[in-house]
């Protein structure tokens, strides 16, 4: 469930320029690394993106914690049509999430179906589709509530979202887009508290192919 958590903090609506304790809150930036090339790098992130309208793939959620003796993984797949969402889990344990831009359904051992213009948190997830779509790379340069560093390391292309909000920072420490050669995501991190964190590999990723209207259909 940390997909949701990621997904509803990097979707949220555009703060009041004045923070909860009076300070004024400062714009999101990008600064590029040690490698001068970056900003042209994120050009090339914003070409490659911005014609992305639709994505499926699969994915792989690894958790790395210093009190696991293991690195539990889950596996599944994932759907996006430019407005509705469907993340399945497969395994170890069925879990699936879909929205349809109305509804949300959340079917494991239990199936509860909420309305998206009533729950806080869903509604912060249905900005996917707001021209702010950090899982397909776009919008990278207006996030709110974070600073942007845009780096590389080992000839990966990085991107760390950096929360500046003092609510934000008590969640986690950053945010991490891995960027393959075709300059969109094939990873993201989510680094907590301490060392602990979660990643998120994409695998097999199709774009703008057509995707059957009824996996999104909530009943």
């Amino acid at each position: 469930m940390i997909l949701f958590l990621l997904v509803a903090i990097l979707g949220m609506e555009m703060p009041d320029l004045v923070g909860h304790d009076g300070s004024i809150a400062s714009a999101p930036i990008v600064i590029a690394g040690p490698d001068r090339q970056s900003p042209d790098d994120l050009a090339l992130i914003r070409e490659a993106c911005s014609s992305i309208k639709t994505m499926q793939c699969d994915f792989e959620q690894e958790k790395i914690s210093s009190l696991l003796a293991d690195k539990p993984v889950s596996k599944g797949k994932m759907w996006f049509d430019g407005k509705n969402v469907r993340w399945e889990y497969k395994s170890p344990e069925p879990f699936l999430f879909v929205m349809d831009g109305t509804l949300v359904l959340l079917e494991g051992k239990e199936r509860n179906i909420k309305e998206i213009k009533t729950d806080r948190l869903f509604s912060r997830i249905a900005k996917l589709a707001d021209g702010n779509n950090i899982m397909l790379g776009q919008g990278l340069d207006r996030i709110p509530d974070f600073d942007a560093i845009l780096t590389r390391e080992k000839e990966v292309l990085i991107v760390e979202l950096i929360p500046i909000r003092h609510d934000l920072q008590l969640m986690f420490r950053k945010v991490r887009l891995h960027f393959g050669s075709d300059y969109r995501v094939q990873k993201l991190e989510l680094l907590e508290k301490g060392s602990d964190r979660t990643v998120i590999t994409l695998k097999n990723q199709k774009y703008n192919a057509a995707i059957p209207a009824k996996l999104f259909e909530i009943e």
